[in-house]
């Protein structure tokens, strides 16, 4: 996951946040058991500290990284785009008060094809 910059993950932080809060200190990733089956894609949960309200608060997400197709199995490439597009398309914007999804911060397709959610 190491290719998504500190700037974009503080990006998605401050997305998370309201966009008017500020990060402080390091954005902390612990790696999480996914997909044991197939290799080529990982779950992270970030985690630090922001300023809100002038109070540190923590906060946490979970940063989920789909590799390129041609280090990913098809079947779980063909998974993280549809995600990717579902996210990227604004179904979730408007979604009914009893009907949740999780929310997105930030998405990212690199050159190579490689998908963070």
């Amino acid at each position: 996951m190491d290719r998504v910059t500190a700037g974009s993950r503080e990006a998605a932080v401050s997305a998370m946040l309201g966009g008017d809060d500020d990060v402080r200190g390091p954005v902390h990733e612990t790696r999480l058991d996914y997909d044991a089956f197939f290799a080529h894609r990982e779950l992270g949960r970030l985690h630090g500290e922001a300023l809100v309200d002038g109070e540190r608060r923590p906060w946490s997400l979970i940063e989920k990284r789909t590799e390129a197709p041609h280090l990913a199995a098809p079947y779980l490439y063909d998974n993280g785009v549809r995600e990717l597009d579902a996210y990227r398309s604004g179904l979730f914007d408007d979604m009914p008060d009893r009907i949740h999804a999780p929310s997105v911060y930030g998405t990212l397709l690199e050159a190579d094809g490689a998908i963070t959610l």
